[in-house]
Protein backbone atom coordinates (compact mmCIF):
# COMPACT_ATOMS: atom_id res chain seq x y z
CA UNK A 1 0.00 0.00 0.00
CA UNK A 2 1.02 3.64 -1.10
CA UNK A 3 2.13 5.66 2.32
CA UNK A 4 1.46 9.05 1.29
CA UNK A 5 1.33 10.07 4.85
CA UNK A 6 5.67 11.65 4.26
CA UNK A 7 3.80 13.91 1.81
CA UNK A 8 1.97 15.97 3.96
CA UNK A 9 3.78 18.51 5.59
CA UNK A 10 3.24 18.86 9.46
CA UNK A 11 1.07 21.87 9.47
CA UNK A 12 -1.38 20.05 6.80
CA UNK A 13 -1.94 17.73 9.31
CA UNK A 14 -2.55 19.65 12.21
CA UNK A 15 -5.08 21.12 10.60
CA UNK A 16 -6.65 18.40 9.05
CA UNK A 17 -6.59 17.04 12.90
CA UNK A 18 -8.12 20.20 14.83
CA UNK A 19 -11.02 19.72 11.93
CA UNK A 20 -12.08 16.36 13.37
CA UNK A 21 -11.53 17.84 17.13
CA UNK A 22 -13.92 20.86 16.29
CA UNK A 23 -16.13 21.56 19.06
CA UNK A 24 -19.89 22.20 17.56
CA UNK A 25 -22.08 24.79 19.52
CA UNK A 26 -25.40 24.71 17.66
CA UNK A 27 -27.75 28.02 16.93
CA UNK A 28 -29.90 27.66 19.68
CA UNK A 29 -26.85 26.93 22.50
CA UNK A 30 -25.00 29.71 21.03
CA UNK A 31 -27.80 32.06 21.54
CA UNK A 32 -28.85 31.47 24.22
CA UNK A 33 -25.47 31.78 25.75
CA UNK A 34 -25.18 35.49 24.18
CA UNK A 35 -28.77 36.23 25.84
CA UNK A 36 -27.13 35.14 29.20
CA UNK A 37 -24.74 37.91 29.10
CA UNK A 38 -26.12 40.44 31.49
CA UNK A 39 -24.27 43.92 30.44
CA UNK A 40 -25.55 46.87 32.43
CA UNK A 41 -27.63 49.27 30.27
CA UNK A 42 -25.93 51.93 31.39
CA UNK A 43 -22.67 50.54 30.48
CA UNK A 44 -24.20 50.37 26.61
CA UNK A 45 -25.63 54.17 26.54
CA UNK A 46 -21.72 55.02 27.84
CA UNK A 47 -20.61 52.63 24.62
CA UNK A 48 -23.06 54.54 22.33
CA UNK A 49 -22.57 58.27 23.92
CA UNK A 50 -18.07 57.46 22.86
CA UNK A 51 -19.13 56.80 19.56
CA UNK A 52 -21.38 59.81 19.10
CA UNK A 53 -19.17 62.23 20.01
CA UNK A 54 -15.99 61.24 19.03
CA UNK A 55 -17.37 60.55 15.51
CA UNK A 56 -18.84 64.34 15.77
CA UNK A 57 -22.32 63.70 15.82
CA UNK A 58 -23.18 66.39 17.51
CA UNK A 59 -27.13 66.85 17.18
CA UNK A 60 -27.80 63.03 18.00
CA UNK A 61 -25.29 63.23 21.38
CA UNK A 62 -27.54 65.79 22.19
CA UNK A 63 -30.41 63.76 21.57
CA UNK A 64 -28.95 61.05 22.98
CA UNK A 65 -28.44 62.58 25.84
CA UNK A 66 -31.97 64.16 26.54
CA UNK A 67 -33.17 61.04 25.79
CA UNK A 68 -31.14 58.50 28.25
CA UNK A 69 -29.26 60.78 30.86
CA UNK A 70 -25.65 60.06 29.46
CA UNK A 71 -23.35 62.46 30.04
CA UNK A 72 -20.91 63.11 27.29
CA UNK A 73 -17.80 63.73 28.97
CA UNK A 74 -16.98 66.86 27.08
CA UNK A 75 -18.46 70.15 26.26
CA UNK A 76 -20.68 69.37 22.56
CA UNK A 77 -19.78 72.55 21.40
CA UNK A 78 -16.23 71.55 20.64
CA UNK A 79 -18.14 69.00 18.18
CA UNK A 80 -19.14 71.97 15.99
CA UNK A 81 -15.76 72.39 13.98
CA UNK A 82 -15.63 68.02 13.42
CA UNK A 83 -19.70 67.87 12.38
CA UNK A 84 -19.20 70.50 9.84
CA UNK A 85 -16.09 69.14 8.26
CA UNK A 86 -17.97 66.03 7.98
CA UNK A 87 -20.76 66.80 6.72
CA UNK A 88 -18.92 69.00 3.78
CA UNK A 89 -17.22 65.96 2.54
CA UNK A 90 -20.41 64.07 2.56
CA UNK A 91 -21.98 66.52 0.43
CA UNK A 92 -19.07 66.53 -1.68
CA UNK A 93 -17.98 70.03 -1.19
CA UNK A 94 -14.25 68.95 -0.43
CA UNK A 95 -12.46 71.99 -0.87
CA UNK A 96 -14.32 73.80 1.67
CA UNK A 97 -13.79 70.66 4.10
CA UNK A 98 -10.20 70.95 3.22
CA UNK A 99 -10.36 75.32 3.85
CA UNK A 100 -12.04 74.31 7.20
CA UNK A 101 -9.33 72.20 8.49
CA UNK A 102 -7.01 74.77 7.59
CA UNK A 103 -8.26 76.81 9.05
CA UNK A 104 -8.93 74.93 12.80
CA UNK A 105 -5.47 73.15 12.28
CA UNK A 106 -3.23 74.39 9.96
CA UNK A 107 -0.44 71.43 10.36
CA UNK A 108 -2.81 68.96 9.89
CA UNK A 109 -3.01 68.25 5.89
CA UNK A 110 0.67 69.36 6.23
CA UNK A 111 1.20 66.74 8.66
CA UNK A 112 -0.82 64.08 6.63
CA UNK A 113 -0.14 63.82 2.90
CA UNK A 114 -1.58 60.69 2.08
CA UNK A 115 -4.78 61.82 3.77
CA UNK A 116 -4.46 65.63 2.29
CA UNK A 117 -3.84 62.82 -1.41
CA UNK A 118 -7.30 61.28 -0.13
CA UNK A 119 -8.93 64.21 -0.13
CA UNK A 120 -7.54 66.23 -3.21
CA UNK A 121 -8.51 62.79 -4.90
CA UNK A 122 -12.33 63.03 -4.08
CA UNK A 123 -12.25 66.42 -5.56
CA UNK A 124 -11.63 65.07 -8.45
CA UNK A 125 -13.95 62.14 -8.46
CA UNK A 126 -16.71 64.93 -7.31
CA UNK A 127 -15.94 67.00 -10.67
CA UNK A 128 -16.37 63.37 -12.36
CA UNK A 129 -19.82 62.50 -10.65
CA UNK A 130 -21.21 65.92 -11.55
CA UNK A 131 -19.87 65.40 -15.06
CA UNK A 132 -17.70 68.81 -15.11
CA UNK A 133 -14.70 66.57 -17.30
CA UNK A 134 -12.59 69.51 -18.44
CA UNK A 135 -12.26 71.06 -14.66
CA UNK A 136 -11.71 66.89 -13.95
CA UNK A 137 -9.05 67.07 -16.37
CA UNK A 138 -7.83 70.49 -15.07
CA UNK A 139 -7.25 69.58 -11.72
CA UNK A 140 -6.10 66.01 -12.32
CA UNK A 141 -2.56 67.49 -14.14
CA UNK A 142 -2.42 69.93 -12.75
CA UNK A 143 -2.68 69.40 -9.25
CA UNK A 144 -2.82 65.42 -8.41
CA UNK A 145 -0.68 64.24 -11.09
CA UNK A 146 2.50 66.52 -9.50
CA UNK A 147 1.38 65.43 -5.92
CA UNK A 148 1.55 61.59 -7.22
CA UNK A 149 4.84 62.24 -9.26
CA UNK A 150 7.60 59.27 -7.96
CA UNK A 151 4.77 57.64 -5.98
CA UNK A 152 3.38 54.40 -7.20
CA UNK A 153 0.47 54.00 -4.52
CA UNK A 154 -0.85 57.83 -5.39
CA UNK A 155 -0.31 57.23 -9.04
CA UNK A 156 -2.03 54.05 -9.11
CA UNK A 157 -5.09 55.65 -7.17
CA UNK A 158 -4.75 58.45 -9.61
CA UNK A 159 -5.22 56.05 -13.08
CA UNK A 160 -8.43 54.42 -11.25
CA UNK A 161 -9.95 57.25 -10.60
CA UNK A 162 -9.30 59.04 -13.96
CA UNK A 163 -10.69 55.57 -15.72
CA UNK A 164 -13.72 56.59 -14.14
CA UNK A 165 -14.22 59.69 -17.24
CA UNK A 166 -14.54 56.56 -19.82
CA UNK A 167 -18.13 55.35 -18.75
CA UNK A 168 -21.11 57.44 -18.79
CA UNK A 169 -22.92 55.31 -15.72
CA UNK A 170 -20.64 55.63 -13.10
CA UNK A 171 -22.27 52.80 -11.53
CA UNK A 172 -20.85 50.29 -14.46
CA UNK A 173 -17.29 51.19 -13.95
CA UNK A 174 -15.12 48.45 -12.37
CA UNK A 175 -14.13 50.81 -9.69
CA UNK A 176 -17.51 52.09 -9.29
CA UNK A 177 -17.26 52.14 -5.18
CA UNK A 178 -14.82 55.33 -5.93
CA UNK A 179 -18.08 57.01 -6.13
CA UNK A 180 -20.02 55.54 -3.59
CA UNK A 181 -21.54 57.38 -0.62
CA UNK A 182 -19.31 54.65 1.38
CA UNK A 183 -16.09 56.10 -0.18
CA UNK A 184 -17.29 59.49 1.07
CA UNK A 185 -18.15 58.02 4.75
CA UNK A 186 -14.91 56.36 4.65
CA UNK A 187 -12.90 59.95 3.31
CA UNK A 188 -15.12 61.77 6.21
CA UNK A 189 -13.75 59.11 8.82
CA UNK A 190 -10.38 59.32 8.30
CA UNK A 191 -10.22 62.84 8.61
CA UNK A 192 -12.09 62.90 11.83
CA UNK A 193 -9.40 60.13 13.20
CA UNK A 194 -6.83 62.10 12.03
CA UNK A 195 -8.50 65.71 13.66
CA UNK A 196 -8.75 63.90 17.22
CA UNK A 197 -5.19 62.36 16.97
CA UNK A 198 -3.91 66.04 16.31
CA UNK A 199 -5.81 66.71 19.85
CA UNK A 200 -4.34 64.22 21.63
CA UNK A 201 -7.52 61.73 21.66
CA UNK A 202 -8.20 58.40 20.64
CA UNK A 203 -8.55 58.26 17.14
CA UNK A 204 -11.25 55.33 17.15
CA UNK A 205 -14.32 54.77 19.57
CA UNK A 206 -14.37 51.88 21.95
CA UNK A 207 -17.40 50.15 19.85
CA UNK A 208 -15.46 50.20 16.80
CA UNK A 209 -12.33 49.22 19.07
CA UNK A 210 -14.89 46.04 20.23
CA UNK A 211 -16.24 45.52 16.81
CA UNK A 212 -12.53 44.26 15.33
CA UNK A 213 -12.03 42.43 18.36
CA UNK A 214 -15.17 40.67 17.82
CA UNK A 215 -14.14 39.59 14.49
CA UNK A 216 -10.47 38.92 15.34
CA UNK A 217 -11.88 36.86 18.30
CA UNK A 218 -14.62 34.96 16.29
CA UNK A 219 -11.80 34.26 13.84
CA UNK A 220 -9.25 32.78 16.31
CA UNK A 221 -12.18 30.48 17.81
CA UNK A 222 -13.06 29.37 14.63
CA UNK A 223 -9.83 27.71 14.33
CA UNK A 224 -11.13 25.09 17.39
CA UNK A 225 -15.14 25.43 17.41
CA UNK A 226 -17.71 25.38 14.95
CA UNK A 227 -20.50 28.15 15.70
CA UNK A 228 -22.65 30.39 14.54
CA UNK A 229 -20.40 33.38 13.54
CA UNK A 230 -21.68 37.18 12.91
CA UNK A 231 -19.82 38.49 9.85
CA UNK A 232 -22.38 41.58 8.94
CA UNK A 233 -21.29 43.50 11.91
CA UNK A 234 -24.11 46.31 10.85
CA UNK A 235 -26.77 43.43 10.82
CA UNK A 236 -25.57 41.47 13.56
CA UNK A 237 -27.11 37.95 12.02
CA UNK A 238 -25.76 34.93 13.14
CA UNK A 239 -24.44 32.81 10.24
CA UNK A 240 -24.16 29.44 10.73
CA UNK A 241 -20.36 27.89 9.11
Amino acid sequence: MLNIMPYYKPDIINIMSAERNKKIITEEEWKKRIDDLKIPKKQLNQLVMNYLVLEGYKTAAEQFRTESGTEPGVELSTLEDRMKIRNAIMRGQIEEAIDMINTSNPLLLQQNQSLFFNLRLQRLIEYIKENRISEALGYGQEVLAPAAQGNKEYLGELEKAMSLLAFNDLSTSPVSHLASISRLQQIASEVNAAILTSQGQPPNSKLQVFMKLLSWTQRKLENTVEFPVIRDLAAARLELP
